[in-house]
């Protein structure tokens, strides 16, 4: 049986262009994670930390994304994309929403009995 960690802080704020660095090191653990035995691993071992900051810089400077961050106890533990409306990159017009979280956050069996 898995040990339950309670969540006691959260907090969400609007991230700017100097949290990239952070947003970045998220997505990159959580492709770590999501991706084992789909991508090879050589590939998830050498991926950076800091592998997608300067996307994710291009984005939110030029509007294309919003971003938030999760704290958890003033830990950053998630970030929450979503495309805002000028994007168009569905021909649908449907807007991307991607959340994104520490790998350690699914240990915590957050939001299960929810």
């Amino acid at each position: 049986m898995r040990k339950k960690v309670e969540i006691t802080n959260v907090q969400i704020r609007q991230a700017t262009v100097r949290d990239t660095k952070v947003i970045s090191n998220i997505h990159a653990s959580s492709w770590k994670i999501a991706y084992k035995g789909i991508v090879p691993q050589r590939y998830l071992d050498e991926l950076k930390d800091d592998f997608w900051v300067s996307a994710f810089q291009n984005w939110i400077s030029n509007n294309i994304l919003t971003a938030q961050i999760v704290y958890d106890n003033a830990i950053p533990v998630a970030a929450l994309l979503m495309e805002n409306q000028g994007m168009k990159s569905f021909q649908s017009g449907e807007i991307l929403f991607l959340l994104m979280y520490f790998p350690v956050i699914s240990e915590r069996d957050t939001g299960r009995n929810c």
